[in-house]
């Protein structure tokens, strides 16, 4: 009986100890988070209009590609 109740002891401190672990991240991670400059939606604005598609071959559909096979 004294086995179980020291495997049971062990595997709480396990939990515990990741729960603790978790936490600890989770509020860092959340603070460095808060600490980061907000972009501003102009600037997302500009960048989007920007950007040129990239240059690369025509996509054509299968069924118009299958269609003007040479016979």
């Amino acid at each position: 009986m004294e086995a179980l109740i020291d495997f049971a002891a062990v595997g709480g401190a396990i939990v515990f100890s990741l729960g603790v672990a978790l936490s600890l991240e989770w509020f860092a991670l959340n603070t460095l988070m808060k600490m980061m400059p907000v972009q501003q939606p102009a600037m997302l604005a500009e960048e989007v209009t920007s950007e040129k598609p990239a240059a690369g071959p025509t996509l054509v559909p299968a069924s118009f590609a299958g269609s003007k096979r040479a016979a």
